[in-house]
């Protein structure tokens, strides 16, 4: 069995930040802003549905790395894509709600934010899958083309909620 390798993901994203120049006080609160907008708006894509919205959030690179609660992977565009299709396919709604959002700027073009969520997800026959709760880390990239910020990691987990 493969171990987990978002721990390695991290230790590297801080090594490499602290090998960056500093990052002015604007620079940092635009960044912010710009990544709690693309947040907002994956947060969106996924409770629309909007699977080209979703694909085209993400880092067109083959270091492309998405991992969903339930444990499945895509590595890479062409498996991201897949990967999205298949979870909404035979899904009729799904409600994310994030909650303790935190968003760290490592640098001008990398940053990474960490949320709790809940989710919450309706079949097309009215039934209703269990609810659950958990954490999630997107690693995102400012891409250069587009000057936009772009998923290039994330990792969602999840447990059922307590029936309390």
């Amino acid at each position: 069995m493969r171990p987990s390798r978002l721990p390695l993901v991290l230790v590297f994203v801080v090594v490499l930040a602290s090998c960056q120049s500093e990052i002015s006080l604007r620079q940092l609160s635009e960044a912010e802003r710009a990544v709690n907008e693309r947040l907002n708006s994956w947060v969106r894509a996924i409770n629309n549905a909007e699977i080209d919205t979703l694909v085209l959030m993400h880092h067109r690179v083959s270091e492309l790395t998405v991992i969903m609660g339930d444990g499945s992977e895509a590595h890479g565009w062409d498996e991201e894509e897949a990967l999205y299709r298949s979870f909404f396919e035979g899904v009729e709604r799904v409600n994310l709600v994030m909650q303790r959002e935190d968003v760290e700027i490592v640098s001008t073009d990398l940053a990474i934010t960490t949320f709790r969520h809940s989710i919450d997800i309706m079949l097309p026959d009215e039934e209703r899958r269990a609810p659950v709760a958990g954490h999630g880390t997107i690693i995102w990239v400012k891409d250069q083309q587009d000057d936009q910020w772009k998923i290039h990691l994330s990792h969602i987990s999840y447990r059922p909620l307590s029936p309390n």
